[in-house]
């Protein structure tokens, strides 16, 4: 009966006289490292996660403030970082063309459109997203029960994610 493995590996080993049958003799090498950090990273995980269960002290506490940074500066940043994220550019080159209609106006005045559209909704989104975590956050610094409770499930992630791995 053929088997397709089989027959792969009939023909490596003719192809590659007097070889295992992997024709690359790093192959084994780079699984063992990958497996290596790959239990490595469990292991960090772990042990974050465990130090998460025995901290006595909150995680939400901070010892300083942070310096206020005036808008002009949080908006070139945030400009910035999406004008380099990647998933943005996907969209404009993948999905946005879809919805420009060739026979209609300027198809470049419908693309400024459309990606005025998206930035808006975006904007409106994110900084929905960031008022509500802002609020959350700071509810959660001042309850010491809150705290406690997340530092609990963070580390119970944390060790589930390590044993995953």
């Amino acid at each position: 009966m053929w088997h397709p493995i089989r027959s792969q590996q009939h023909e490596r080993t003719r192809a590659w006289p007097g070889r295992r049958h992997d024709p690359s003799p790093f192959s084994n090498s780079r699984a063992a490292a990958f497996t290596a950090l790959k239990l490595a990273g469990g292991a960090y995980l772990i042990t974050m996660g465990v130090r998460r269960l025995r901290s006595k002290s909150p995680s939400l506490t901070f010892d300083h403030a942070l310096p206020p940074e005036s808008l002009v500066a949080l908006y070139r940043q945030g400009f910035v970082v999406n004008l380099l994220n990647p998933k943005s550019a996907l969209f404009f080159l993948s999905v946005l063309p879809q919805f420009v209609d060739r026979h209609r106006n300027s198809t470049v005045r419908q693309v400024l459109v459309f990606g005025t559209i998206f930035a808006a909704i975006g904007m409106c989104s994110d900084s929905t997203w960031g008022l509500v975590a802002g609020t959350i956050g700071e509810r959660m610094r001042r309850n010491q029960r809150a705290q406690r409770s997340l530092d609990r499930t963070s580390g119970a992630i944390l060790i589930g994610l390590g044993g995953l791995a």
